[in-house]
């Protein structure tokens, strides 16, 4: 892959308010199969810490792998793959155009900045321009299982810890519970126990709360089945829901 623009003109168009910043240009799919899981392996080993910290330094000055693994996910056929591969193939190039796109702003201190990014950086999948926002939302969220957006990187030190394996279509339904509920059980994101009338969640449920049928019911009738033990305490009138403060620290590894 290799950008449209030169390198040192991204943090200029980036700057603008309109500008996309484009990856490729349109692609013939020319694979029927989802990209390599090793080259996206190798990119989380070199890059992204056992702790969920990420180099994007690192990435900024040695991009090679995670384009090669791009220009696969724009070159694959995605109406050939089933549909247990297809919603892997999203997660997983989300969060590898995720780290692409992140890297293009470097540094970056905070992820106030990153709507830009959320909806600027375009990579074209065959002939369709997507931007990370266009992914989240069309591809994966939008009737979509919620438990994909504990899978997805948000860039902050608040968000779901998105791993350093790739998705696999096989074991795909354990993996996506196995993520929501380490999530739910991380005291310091959740503290679940409502026994004291007064939940306390991660403020990522309150910006997506469309995911949970935008209702407060929604999102508790969610918990209660990923927490099936809370089930009667998450019914109560009275259960006041508090958000937990977002941590707009980037997660980059120092």
């Amino acid at each position: 892959m290799r950008l449209l623009i030169p390198a040192l003109s991204v943090a200029f168009l980036l700057g603008c308010r309109e500008a996309p910043v484009r990856l490729n240009e349109p692609v013939e799919p020319s694979r029927t199969a989802p990209p390599d899981d090793r080259i996206l392996r190798h990119v989380y080993a070199r890059f992204v810490r056992i702790d969920g910290r990420v180099d994007y330094a690192g990435i900024a000055i040695e991009p090679g792998a995670v384009e090669e693994y791009l220009d696969q996910v724009a070159a694959t056929d995605v109406a050939a793959l089933t549909p247990e591969q297809r919603t892997a193939f999203w997660i997983n190039a989300y969060n590898a155009l995720f780290l692409r796109a992140v890297s293009l702003w470097h540094p970056l201190v905070s992820t106030r900045r990153f709507p830009a990014i959320d909806r600027r950086v375009l990579l074209h999948v065959g002939a369709e321009p997507l931007s990370l926002a266009a992914i989240r939302e069309r591809k994966l969220l939008d009737g979509g299982d919620p438990r994909i957006l504990f899978a997805l990187r948000t860039g902050s030190r608040s968000g779901p810890d998105a791993g350093r394996e790739p998705l696999k279509a096989a074991g795909l339904d354990a993996e996506l519970r196995r993520r929501t509920r380490e999530f739910l059980m991380d005291s310091s994101r959740n503290e679940l126990d409502p026994s004291d009338g007064v939940l306390e969640l991660s403020r990522l449920f309150d910006r997506y709360r469309d995911v949970f049928g935008s209702s407060r019911e929604g999102l508790l009738e969610f918990i209660a089945t990923q927490r099936p033990g809370l089930r009667d305490a998450l019914r109560r009138r009275d259960l006041v829901v508090r958000w937990k403060p977002w941590d707009e620290r980037l997660d980059e590894a120092r």
